[in-house]
């Protein structure tokens, strides 16, 4: 399950990403620390989970429509402007999968530098793999198409760690290129 969280403090601790339901939706809202907060979003979706870039340039987060297990991707620079929603249509284009299967992601956002995340969706059917995202191109690439039980980002090895199964104890490290390393 993704942890929900809402508030996140941007790499210098001079800005804040967090949620406030004030008219009963819960929107996102950045501020920095001496003024007024600017509201990101205002719409039935509740957001969850903001995480900043490392240089804290970019917010991302998730987009719950109501009632049900649907997610988007939401991006935007760190005054707020420039809100972009991931296009999944790269996902479901490699593996098949048509619109109708709901996308989710029961893990957390990864920044791997500035301008680039990690998103590990899942179907109904189950996992299907690690994907990154450009937040300049707005490319989405396949990283691994293995499950992802539990992943680590390590930015000085500039790779992952990552369990495919919570059983095996089999652990992988893939680099950023997606390629598998002993």
């Amino acid at each position: 399950k993704t942890r929900e969280f809402a508030v996140a403090w941007s790499p210098k601790s001079d800005r804040l990403a967090y949620l406030a339901a004030g008219d009963g939706n819960l929107d996102l809202y950045l501020s920095d620390l001496k003024g007024q907060p600017k509201r990101l979003t205002s719409d039935t979706a509740s957001q969850l989970n903001p995480v900043w870039a490392p240089d804290g340039g970019h917010v991302a987060w998730y987009n719950s429509e109501a009632n049900v297990i649907l997610y988007s991707v939401q991006v935007a620079k760190a005054d707020g402007s420039d809100i972009k929603t991931v296009d999944f249509a790269p996902i479901r284009k490699q593996l098949g999968l048509p619109p109708t299967d709901k996308l989710f992601f029961p893990q957390d956002i990864i920044w791997v530098d500035d301008t680039r995340f990690v998103l590990i969706p899942r179907t109904n059917a189950g996992p299907i793999g690690m994907w990154l995202y450009n937040v300049s191109s707005g490319a989405v690439n396949m990283l691994t198409d293995k499950p992802v039980h539990a992943v680590e980002w390590s930015a000085q090895a500039k790779a992952f760690l990552l369990t495919p199964d919570k059983d095996t104890g089999e652990i992988i490290r893939l680099d950023l290129d997606g390629k598998r390393r002993v």
